[in-house]
């Protein structure tokens, strides 16, 4: 059966944010809207890329594309945990639902550098394929704890 995409327009998208607490943004050289939640007194913010086209007012026709939470480093200027919301129906409640569970993860997850721990697979001997959480501002940070299996599943 063929997954049948929802159009999403800038409306719909800005009263979630808005209710939610985000700001839209403008991130030069991007063709999407993207919204920010800062998580005030750290370097970190929760972005949302909504696949909504900053000319077209709606969501981008492309089966393939999704839209997009992300924990978002503001020193570095790199995710360090992404998550991907499809636009099917329940798009703006999954969108709200991912949000929150990053949220979570960082409020829940914070290293005493002032990194977050991000799950990880060890590559190398012994541990090979071992899953732990690690600092995400590896090397510069090298702890770790042990992963369990009930945590949230954030890919970074």
């Amino acid at each position: 059966m063929k997954t049948r995409y929802t159009e999403i327009t800038y409306s719909q998208f800005q009263s979630l944010m808005n209710g939610m607490g985000f700001k839209e943004i403008v991130v030069e050289g991007t063709h999407e809207r993207i919204w920010s939640f800062v998580l005030v007194g750290t370097s970190y913010e929760i972005r949302i890329y909504s696949s909504i086209g900053n000319k077209s007012g709606v969501t981008r026709n492309n089966g393939k594309d999704a839209i997009r939470v992300l924990l978002w480093n503001c020193i570095t200027g790199k995710p360090i945990i992404s998550e991907r919301v499809y636009r099917t129906a329940g798009a703006l409640t999954n969108t709200k639902l991912k949000a929150r569970q990053i949220y979570k993860h960082f409020r829940d997850n914070k290293c005493t550098c002032g990194g977050v721990l991000v799950n990880r697979i060890s590559y190398s001997a012994p541990n090979k394929g071992h899953k732990f959480l690690g600092c995400s501002n590896y090397p510069s940070c090298t702890i770790t704890k042990n992963f369990v299996e009930s945590q949230l599943k954030m890919k970074i």
